[in-house]
């Protein structure tokens, strides 16, 4: 009996579905004063077209190979190649809408959008959900 193994495959977590499929917080290598969600590295951790018809002209798209990294845990987060501070999204905070995670190896979640979105509105949910998380002072 021949057994397919399918690699590369992600997994898409919505607002909704997070806190199920994460029982504790997620985490994020940040700065003393920010979460580090203040910079976009298009290309790299997000995917987008460029777009005339719209301001900024970048569009943000739905990939689920690229995504803002985080962690399912602090240990987690030690081992990354990252140092700053621990940064934490608790248990039971909403995502801002537009906002969703995805990962292929689950303690490496990678958030993303969920629907087409310009750069601008990306920073507004990225700005909101730097104010839902936490600084934990702990180094990383």
């Amino acid at each position: 009996m021949t057994r397919i193994v399918s690699k590369n495959l992600y997994t898409v977590v919505s607002p909704k579905e997070l806190w199920s499929v994460y029982k504790n917080d997620v985490w994020r290598c940040g700065r003393n004063s920010h979460a580090g969600l203040n910079k976009l590295r298009l290309g790299k951790d997000l995917h987008y077209a460029i777009d005339p018809f719209i301001p900024d002209n970048a569009l943000i798209l739905p990939n689920q190979k690229f995504g803002i990294s985080f962690a399912d845990s602090l240990d987690k987060l030690r081992k990354q190649p990252v140092n700053g501070r621990a940064w934490k999204l608790a248990v039971g905070r909403q995502l801002p809408d537009g906002l969703c995670f995805n990962f292929l190896q689950k303690d490496h979640p990678l958030l993303n959008v969920s629907r087409p979105m310009t750069a601008n509105n990306l920073l507004i949910c990225l700005e909101q959900l730097s104010k839902l998380m936490i600084n934990t002072n702990e180094k990383v």
